[in-house]
């Protein structure tokens, strides 16, 4: 659905949610009392108002950014997700851009990787995904996600951290030298 058209859906459909047309006739979302847009900034990333504010320049691409909107207006995380691996338009045949990552796999990757450097907020979004809708049509993606939880990461913490150096032989010429190190 379109986004003017999920604003006519919401503008008359739902008394707890108050669009606001700007100057320029962008839509953004007004938080109201019984809504609040999840603060989740691993995998939610894009910020609802964003997606909205169609003069944003962020390249967004329908049917997905309308998805993106109405999965988390209506708490249905797992669809959130789906729709927010697919939003730039990166999506062709199942996988991501010239990969043969298909957006399960993207999406494991990028929970490994929260798991493991950034455990806090990946509980965090899990707590968030519990409250799912049970008209959610991807909970694969949130049974995924509780899979990983269970995993031992801690391996994988450790990373490549680079470095260059410089030095003057007594020739004059300049020398770099790169270095990479594990932590």
């Amino acid at each position: 659905m379109p986004i003017h058209m999920l604003v006519k859906k919401y503008a008359i459909h739902s008394d707890k949610t108050v669009f606001i047309l700007g100057l320029n006739t962008c839509v953004s979302l007004a938080a109201s009392t019984n809504y609040t847009e999840p603060d989740e900034p691993l995998f939610l990333d894009i910020p609802v108002r964003r997606v909205l504010n169609q003069t944003n320049g962020l390249g967004l691409v329908e049917p997905w950014a309308s998805r993106y909107v109405a999965s988390i207006h209506e708490r249905r995380f797992g669809d959130a997700l789906w729709a927010r691996y697919h939003i730039f338009g990166e999506v062709t045949n199942g996988t991501i851009g010239d990969t043969t990552l298909t957006v399960l796999g993207s999406i494991e990757e990028d929970a490994i990787e929260y798991k493991a450097n950034a455990p806090e907020d990946f509980a965090h979004a899990l707590s968030i995904y519990a409250n799912t809708s049970s008209d959610d049509t991807h909970t694969e993606i949130l049974d995924l996600l509780s899979k990983i939880n269970l995993k031992d990461v801690t391996h994988l913490q450790e990373r490549a951290t680079f470095g260059i150096s410089c030095s003057r032989p007594q020739d004059g010429r300049q020398q770099t030298a790169v270095t990479a190190k594990f932590v």
